[in-house]
């Protein structure tokens, strides 16, 4: 398996580091035959052929993903201690090395803690993006500290409205955000947990645009008005409690971890840094078509 994955990335790299410039892929030595059966022989042509045409996008984007984290991380005694850790825990639950190298396709046990030292490379891969590229992560997601009060006409009646007001006023009075929210509010509503302090950035969910609105135009803590939403049937309070982004900085980080596409978005970074170009027409389809946020040459 590791012989035919490395025959593979050597034929790759031809391919993407030796300019076919044609939009299609050549090989220098592509008639060079790498092995033969009876009289069928197996040229390096072939060869990438069948890389092309069987999920070459998926073996192109995990050898990048590859290529950048031995680029951007370096292997330390620490890396290479908690890879060890990692391999044995995960040897643990099989029976023994044969068998758990066999369940998980591994022809060796060093091609197995390879893999797990890229994987816990690829880990610290992200706290370096995160540092690498903060400002305009920072820049992009606008944290901040958020509390919010929710008024409708089914929990506050008819005058829901007035009921916001008054209870806007009674928190510029000098009572609490939560003792006022415990007041009108229902204690059992989903709309309730908002009213605790939580981390809010751009892409949360669970936000009336009018709040989110409000929020684009924050530049200090604070208590907006009443905020009523575009139907006229729910109205907000809304208080930004921090938005001082090095007292956010713990909470962020591990925000940006917890996102889905934080992985996605991170190679894209370090690949468009190392200048990450496919020359082959149809090898530049499969990634376009499968793993756009990978292409950054357009």
């Amino acid at each position: 398996m590791k012989k035919i994955a490395l025959l593979l990335i050597s034929v790759l790299m031809v391919c993407l580091l030796a300019g076919c410039g044609d939009a299609s892929g050549k090989l220098s030595d592509g008639n060079k035959v790498l092995f033969q059966v009876g009289k069928n022989k197996v040229t390096k042509n072939d060869f990438y052929k069948v890389m092309r045409d069987y999920d070459a996008g998926d073996f192109i984007v995990k050898q990048a993903a590859k290529f950048i984290v031995n680029q951007e991380i370096e292997t330390t005694d620490q890396i290479k201690a908690d890879a060890k850790k990692q391999f044995e825990e995960t040897i643990a639950e099989y029976d023994d090395l044969k068998t758990a190298l066999e369940k998980l396709g591994y022809e060796s046990e060093e091609e197995l803690m390879e893999d797990v030292i890229d994987s816990v490379k690829s880990d610290l891969l992200i706290d370096k993006y995160i540092e690498d590229n903060w400002d305009n992560l920072v820049s992009q997601y606008a944290p901040l500290k958020i509390r919010v009060m929710t008024f409708t006409q089914a929990d506050n009646g008819d005058d829901f409205k007035t009921t916001a007001a008054n209870a806007l006023n009674e928190i510029k009075a000098g009572e609490t955000f939560s003792a006022v929210a415990d007041k009108y509010m229902k204690k059992d509503s989903d709309a309730y947990k908002l009213t605790a302090e939580s981390l809010y950035v751009t892409t949360s969910s669970g936000y009336d645009t009018v709040v989110k609105d409000y929020l684009k135009e924050v530049t200090t803590p604070g208590l907006s008005e009443v905020l009523t939403n575009s139907a006229g049937t729910v109205a907000y309070i809304v208080q930004v409690t921090n938005n001082n982004i090095s007292q956010l900085r713990d909470d962020f980080i591990t925000h940006l971890k917890g996102i889905s596409t934080i992985s996605t978005e991170m190679y894209g970074f370090y690949l468009k840094k190392h200048n990450f170009t496919l020359y082959d027409i149809d090898l530049y389809n499969i990634i376009k078509e499968n793993y756009q946020s990978y292409l950054v040459q357009d």
